[in-house]
């Protein structure tokens, strides 16, 4: 076996015919595919098992629901029987192309260890040309010019330098769009964290890309849905998240980054507890709020607001009027 996919899956009905459907139609034809079940009340159970009737290379497990992404990941990670691994939520999708064309720059470039491409975000149509690309738009083959080496055609390497730069700009890596040797794991003794809800996948990127050789191809190859079921659809969870892996981050890399990377990172941070703080302002927590301003303004004084932290004193009842009427 030379590939495994990992597919969590949660109540799932909805999407996973489709996710499926598109990993089967995959012109890689040398893969296994590994449906993490997780307890879902819904027909997820009965479509894998659907498409594991038509296709012997789906596996299709069933374990207890912790509620967290990373376990279910992690799991099927201990049954991945392949050379390579990579990742697919099942309400998105894969580029017919996605696995083979990330398994040929890795076979050659053996100097790689993980290689990861842009994703496409969509609603509905995940083939609309209108469609956004996580890092197109972002125009990250200029932003990052400095920590890239082109390799060939749409193929780059990142350089050492590349860890700061996605620790300091934007993460780039996506679960996605990650595909990667999974002896590169064997070295971690946490895979996904499972003290995170959210922000799993980013602290494990953080930490491969600080020990690992990355590459990059610029192409879109996955499909990332937007929906109000997500998960990160909780705003409060996502920047608890993200706030718990770059804090991480930070500590990690205080040997390699810049005063300048470490302002910036602490500027980021103070950001995300800004944000937290206004969420704890709304759900009416004003004790909490106060003390995430304060966090906020610890990190960087530039992001503090000494208006939005007076507001916390406000009665409630004048705050559900004026802030929580809609």
């Amino acid at each position: 076996m030379t590939v495994s996919i990992i597919v969590p899956a949660y109540n799932s009905a909805a999407y996973l015919a489709a996710a499926l459907q598109s990993l089967r139609a995959q012109t890689e034809p040398d893969i296994e595919i590994i449906v993490v079940n997780h307890e879902s009340t819904d027909a997820t159970l009965r479509i894998a098992e659907t498409h594991a009737a038509l296709d012997a290379r789906i596996r299709v497990f069933t374990k207890s629901n912790t509620g967290t992404p990373a376990d279910s990941r992690n799991y099927g990670l201990r049954m991945a029987r392949g050379e390579y691994v990579t990742f697919l939520d099942a309400d998105d999708l894969y580029h017919p192309e996605k696995v083979a064309l990330q398994l040929q720059a890795l076979q050659a470039h053996p100097e790689l260890d993980v290689v990861f491409c842009d994703v496409v975000q969509f609603t509905t149509d995940p083939y609309d040309p209108n469609n956004a690309c996580y890092l197109r738009d972002r125009d990250f083959v200029n932003a990052a010019a400095a920590h890239l080496e082109r390799l060939a055609g749409n193929l780059y390497g990142c350089r050492d330098s590349f860890y700061r730069f996605m620790s300091t700009r934007f993460t780039c890596l996506s679960t996605q769009g990650v595909f990667m040797r999974r002896r590169v794991l064997q070295q971690e003794t946490v895979w996904f964290d499972e003290n995170f809800l959210i922000g799993e996948d980013i602290d494990l990127w953080f930490r491969l890309a600080r020990r690992t050789q990355i590459g990059y191809i610029n192409q879109p190859l996955s499909y990332y849905r937007h929906h109000q079921t997500s998960i990160t659809k909780d705003s409060e969870a996502y920047v608890r998240g993200t706030i718990a892996a770059h804090s991480a981050n930070l500590a990690r890399g205080m040997d390699v980054f810049s005063a300048a990377d470490v302002a910036r990172l602490r500027h980021l941070l103070g950001g995300h507890y800004f944000d937290l703080a206004y969420l704890r302002f709304l759900a009416l927590d004003m004790r909490a709020a106060r003390a995430y301003y304060r966090q906020a303004r610890d990190y960087d004084a530039a992001v503090f607001s000494r208006s939005a932290y007076l507001k916390t004193f406000i009665p409630k009842a004048l705050v559900k009027i004026l802030w929580r009427k809609n």
